[in-house]
């Protein structure tokens, strides 16, 4: 049950990622899938570290409340 349940949240946060402007995904993707540094991310963007962990921020906040919306349909 606990496994489900699991797999069901990683395909939502899969699925807003998918939904989130390029730059957002490509800086959310660096930093949680290949473990960037958000220095590291910035200089290979060619962006400020600020804007690096703005969009950081945005995309995290997307990835709860899809989540929040998960909960409260189903409990």
């Amino acid at each position: 049950d606990e496994i489900l349940f699991a797999k069901e949240i990683n395909l939502l946060v899969e699925m807003a990622v998918c939904k989130m402007p390029i730059q957002t995904k490509k800086i959310y993707q660096m930093s949680r899938n290949e473990g960037c540094s958000n220095e590291d991310i910035a200089k290979d963007l060619g962006i400020s570290k600020k804007t690096v962990e703005n969009q950081l921020s945005l995309a995290l906040q997307e990835i709860r409340r899809v989540i929040s919306s998960f909960y409260i349909f189903f409990f």
